[in-house]
C-alpha cells in the first residue's frame, strides 16, 4: 500500500470513528418515520476484519463519488453500512449518492437511517428535510426543520427560511408569517424580511399591518426612495390617493434632490387621480424642468396631458413646444407636434417637424416617424421630396413595405412609370398578411399598366385586388371603369359598378362609372338617372358634365347635350374634345 493511500485511509478511519454513533450526552431523537432498531443492531461490536471491510467499501464509495459514478458509490457505502449498521456517515453518503442518481425516494430511506443514528448532526437533518420536500412530504419536512432549529442558531435561520417557503407554497400564510417573525428575532429587522412580511400581510388581506411593515422599512432606510414609492403604490392600488400623496410630499421635503423628478411625476399622477389636473400639470412641469427625466418618464407625462386635452390641437401644440424647449432632442415630441399641425391643416409646418424628428440624435419609434413624414409629403403633393425621402427610408428599413408604396406613388406622379412598377413589385415581397396595403399595391400597379395600355396585366392586378378585398368599392369602381373604356366584359363591369354604388351611394365618381357602363352597353335611358345623381354631388365636374352631354346626345337631345359640353369646357378649357363635340356632335355608333 502506498503512503498516499495509507494516509487517505487513516483520514477516513478518523471520520468513521467520529461519526460512528451518537454522543452519549445527545438527547434521544427519532427522525420522522425512521425504523426502530434493536440495541445490538445499532451498536454491533466489529472484529478487526469487519473494520477493515468497512474501511475498504467506504474508500471504494468515496473513489466512485470522486469520478461521478453515483450508483457505484452508493453501493460501496451501503456495503459498508451492511457490515456496520450503526455507521451514520455511510447512510448519509448513500443518501447523497441516491439523490445524485435521481432516486429521491431511495435517498429518503438512507437519510432517515442517518438521522436516526446521528440525530445531533445538523447536516444529516438538513438533507432529510430536503428529501422530504423532494418527496412531497411537506408536513414531515416541517417537523424535521423545527427540530433543526434546536441544533444551533446558525442552522435555525436556514430552517425557519425553508419552513416559511413551505408554508407559503401551501398557502398557510399565518404559519409562514410566524417563520419570518422567528427569522427577525435572530437577525433583526432587515429589508428582505420586512418585504416578505408585507407580502404575507397583503395575502392575508391585512392592509394596515402591511402598511406598518412598509413604514418600518422607510424608517430603517430613510434615504431609500424605493420603499416610499412602494408604499405610494400600495395606497394607489387601494384608491387611497390622498394618503399616497402625503407620502410623496413628505419625501419631497427630503434633501436628496436626485429623487425629485420621480417624486414630482408620482405627485402628478396622484393629483390627476384626485381630480386636480391643473396642479398635476404643474407638478409635471416641475419634474420636466429638473431636466433629469428619462425619455420614458417624459413621454409618460406628456401623453397624460395630451390625453386630457383631447382634440384641442392649439393647446396640444403649445404644450409640445414648451416641452421641446427643455428636451430638444426628443424625436417623438417633434413627431407628435407634426401630427397636431397636420390636424390643423398646416402641412408645411408639420413636414418641418417630421424632418426635425428624423434629424435628432435620439430616435424613438423611428420608422413610424418616417411613415408619418411620407404621408405628410404625399398630402402636400410634394412628389420630388416624397421620392427622395422614400428612397432614404427604404435604404434604412428595406423590409418595410409602406415605403415602397410611397415611392411608387411619387415615381408614378413624376412620370417614371417603369421604375414605379418595378418598385411596387419589389415592395410586394414585404407586405405579407397586410391585405389593405397589398390591395393598394395592386390598385397602383393596375393603374400604371392601364396607362401603359397593358390591359391584360392591368386586369390581372385588379383581379388580385378584388380577391383580397371583394367589397372594396375603389377596386370595384376602377376595374369596372377600365373595362367600360375598352367596352370589354361589360356585364362584369356592370355588376362591379353597381356594387360600388351600393357601398358608397353618394360617391359621384362611382355613380358616373355606373352610368358610363350602362352608356357603353347602349342603355342610355338607364344611364341618365345615376348620371344625374352624380351631378347632384359634384355639379361642376368637367368629366361628369361631358358624360352627361354624351348620354343626352344619344337620347336625341342634342341641344341639351351641347349645353352640357359647353359647361364642361368652361370647367376644363384645355380639353379640345369638348369643342369638337359642340361643333360636330358625336360620331355614329359602330
Amino acid at each position: 500500500m502506498s503512503l498516499s493511500r495509507s494516509l487517505l485511509l487513516a483520514l477516513m478511519l478518523a471520520g468513521l470513528s467520529c461519526a460512528k454513533r451518537p454522543s452519549p450526552s445527545a438527547p434521544k431523537f427519532q427522525a420522522p418515520n425512521a425504523a426502530s432498531k434493536s440495541k445490538s443492531e445499532i451498536s454491533p461490536v466489529l472484529s478487526e476484519i469487519q473494520q477493515s471491510q468497512v474501511q475498504f467499501y467506504f474508500f471504494e464509495g468515496t473513489a466512485a463519488k470522486a469520478i461521478g459514478q453515483w450508483d457505484k458509490a452508493e453501493q460501496g457505502f451501503m456495503r459498508a453500512l451492511s457490515i456496520d449498521p450503526s455507521n451514520a456517515t455511510c447512510a448519509y453518503e448513500a443518501a447523497r449518492m441516491a439523490l445524485q442518481s435521481g432516486d429521491a425516494r431511495r435517498a429518503l430511506e438512507h437519510s432517515r437511517k442517518a438521522v436516526a443514528l446521528s440525530p445531533l448532526n445538523p447536516w444529516f437533518v438538513k438533507l432529510l428535510a430536503q428529501l422530504e420536500q423532494n418527496n412531497a412530504l411537506n408536513q414531515e419536512a416541517i417537523k424535521t426543520l423545527k427540530y433543526l432549529t434546536t441544533l444551533g442558531e446558525e442552522h435555525a435561520l436556514e430552517a425557519w427560511e425553508n419552513m416559511g417557503m413551505i408554508h407559503l407554497q401551501l398557502q398557510e400564510y399565518p404559519k409562514a408569517l410566524q417563520c419570518y417573525q422567528e427569522i427577525e428575532k435572530i437577525v433583526g429587522p432587515q429589508a428582505e424580511i420586512l418585504e416578505q412580511k408585507k407580502t404575507l400581510y397583503l395575502l392575508m388581506n391585512r392592509k394596515e399591518l402591511a402598511v406598518k411593515e412598509m413604514q418600518r422599512l422607510i424608517a430603517l432606510y430613510p434615504e431609500e426612495l424605493t420603499y416610499k414609492l412602494s408604499l405610494v403604490q400600495l395606497y394607489s392600488e387601494w384608491g387611497q390617493y390622498a394618503q399616497a400623496l402625503s407620502v410623496v410630499e413628505e419625501a419631497l421635503r427630503g434633501r436628496d434632490r436626485s429623487n425629485f423628478p420621480r417624486l414630482y411625476l408620482a405627485a402628478s399622477e396622484l393629483l390627476y387621480a384626485l381630480g386636480r389636473p391643473e396642479q398635476a400639470e404643474q407638478k409635471f412641469i416641475e419634474a420636466m424642468e429638473t431636466r433629469d427625466l428619462s425619455s420614458e418618464e417624459l413621454l409618460q407625462g406628456i401623453f397624460r396631458i395630451l390625453e386630457r386635452l383631447g382634440e384641442n390641437q392649439a393647446l396640444r401644440e403649445d404644450w409640445l413646444r414648451r416641452v421641446l424647449k427643455v428636451y430638444p432632442n426628443e424625436s417623438l415630441l417633434y413627431a407628435l407636434l407634426g401630427e397636431s399641425l397636420m390636424k390643423q391643416d398646416r402641412g408645411q409646418d408639420a413636414a418641418e417637424q417630421y424632418r426635425l424628428a428624423l434629424s435628432t440624435p435620439s430616435l424613438t419609434a423611428q420608422y413610424v416617424i418616417w411613415q408619418q413624414y411620407q404621408s405628410c409629403l404625399l398630402d402636400l403633393q410634394l412628389m420630388d421630396s416624397l421620392e427622395a425621402v422614400s428612397r432614404r427610408a427604404i435604404d434604412l428599413y428595406p423590409s418595410q413595405g409602406v415605403s415602397y408604396f410611397f415611392l411608387g406613388v411619387a415615381l408614378q406622379r413624376n412620370l417614371k412609370e417603369d421604375e414605379a412598377a418595378d418598385i411596387l413589385r419589389s415592395g410586394l415581397t414585404y407586405i405579407a398578411e397586410q391585405p389593405d396595403l397589398e390591395t393598394q399595391f395592386h390598385i397602383m400597379l393596375g393603374d400604371i399598366e392601364h396607362h401603359r395600355a397593358n390591359h391584360a396585366e392591368s386586369d390581372r392586378c385588379y383581379g388580385k385586388a378584388l380577391r383580397l378585398q371583394p367589397q372594396n368599392s375603389l377596386v370595384l369602381n376602377n376595374f369596372a371603369y377600365y373595362l367600360s373604356l375598352r367596352r370589354e366584359n361589360l356585364d362584369s363591369a356592370l355588376t362591379m359598378s353597381l356594387r360600388a354604388t351600393q357601398i358608397e351611394p353618394s360617391n359621384p365618381s362611382y355613380q358616373d362609372t355606373y352610368a358610363w357602363v350602362l352608356y357603353q352597353m347602349g342603355h342610355y335611358e338607364q344611364a341618365l338617372q345615376p348620371m344625374l345623381k352624380a351631378l347632384e354631388n359634384s355639379p361642376n365636374n368637367a368629366t361628369l358634365l361631358e358624360h352627361y352631354g354624351d348620354i343626352l346626345y344619344r337620347l336625341n337631345r342634342s341641344e341639351e347635350a351641347k349645353a352640357q359640353w359647353i359647361k364642361a369646357g368652361e370647367a376644363d378649357p384645355e380639353n379640345p374634345t369638348l369643342r369638337d363635340k359642340v361643333l360636330h356632335g358625336l360620331p355614329m355608333q359602330p
